[in-house]
């Protein structure tokens, strides 16, 4: 009797065990539902570093009874072994505060992060959607941020149009007012890495930007978050906006596709024939300053000439529905 007693406990104690530990990679295999469900869940929570290159990861794990995930395998293909550690902290990282709300068992996905120079598959002009609130928080974007992330995109339309050396026959990007036919989601965050890269699904014919809106100010007598300077959010969202066109990142500190702030500003002067360059950095908390600094960009004949090319060759042969002005 005590045997068989001593028994059904180890039984017990087994099936508690193995309800909590992961099936074993050989006999894997993801519900698809299930597991798009948790890729989105890790998307919402996946704060992608700056990369140089792209990167593309394969997500093996299993949904728990506690509705956590337990990572079987987390295959990470990138050029770098530096970026590859970046994106492989920073996916645990967010895999971590998932629940997912999906019964427990195996899930499988994958992830692409672009950096540049690399295009949506389809055609121009690409559909751009801006999120109406932030995506960690849910609170509302103010307008002047929106119509600073919807300049971006106007910037770039008045730039293409306006190149004389055998401009492009469309306009690259056109405003849509719901998410559904949008190309690519600008996603606005409260806290979120500057200049990251950006997400593509499988197919790759859709793209999320994600856009940091807020920034902490110190201050004497009064500290917390504000909304970012319009003119900050609109550079970087040229920078966003101009990858997808096809164009890699620029070391030029004042190009549109360089990927950080510029805080120096460009003040020109003549010297009998000669025209010099002085640079003039300014200093300060808040927008007034630092902020304000950060608006003059400058872009190259080349750039421009290959972002034509590409346009005149995608073009989706019809005019946008909505014109950015």
């Amino acid at each position: 009797m005590k045997r068989l007693l001593l028994c059904l406990m180890l039984g017990l104690c087994a099936q508690a065990v193995q309800a909590q530990t992961p099936p074993p990679a050989s006999n894997f295999a993801g519900n698809s539902i299930d597991s798009e469900r948790v890729r989105q869940l890790v998307l919402e929570r996946w704060q992608l570093p700056h990369l140089a290159g792209d990167a593309i990861a394969s997500v093996r794990a299993t949904v728990l009874p506690d509705h956590s995930l337990a990572v079987l395998g987390l295959d990470i293909r990138s050029a770098r072994t530096v970026e590859r550690e970046q994106v492989r902290s920073s996916l645990l990282a967010a895999i971590a505060g998932v629940s997912a709300p999906v019964a427990p068992g195996p899930v499988a996905f994958s992830l692409t992060a672009r950096s540049g120079g690399a295009y949506l598959a389809g055609c121009f002009p690409l559909k751009v959607y801006v999120e109406p609130r932030l995506g960690d928080s849910a609170e509302a974007l103010p307008s002047s941020s929106i119509e600073a992330i919807q300049q971006g995109a106007r910037r770039w339309n008045r730039l293409i149009t306006g190149f004389g050396d055998g401009g492009a026959a469309v306009t690259p990007f056109v405003l849509v007012t719901g998410p559904e036919a949008a190309d690519v989601h600008i996603q606005g965050y409260r806290d979120y890495p500057d200049y990251a890269s950006y997400l593509v699904n499988d197919a790759e014919t859709q793209a999320v930007v994600r856009l940091p809106l807020k920034q902490k100010r110190e201050a004497m007598f009064q500290s917390g978050e504000v909304w970012r300077h319009p003119e900050v959010v609109t550079q970087e969202t040229m920078f966003q906006l101009g990858r997808l066109l096809g164009l890699d990142p620029s070391e030029v500190p004042d190009n549109v596709l360089y990927p950080n702030a510029s805080n120096t500003i460009f003040a020109r002067s003549t010297s009998g024939t000669i025209e010099q360059l002085k640079g003039v950095v300014l200093f300060g908390q808040g927008p007034s300053l630092a902020e304000a600094g950060r608006t003059d960009r400058t872009i190259e004949s080349e750039q421009l000439r290959t972002v034509a090319y590409s346009l005149r060759n995608r073009s989706c042969g019809q005019k946008p529905a909505t014109a950015l002005k």
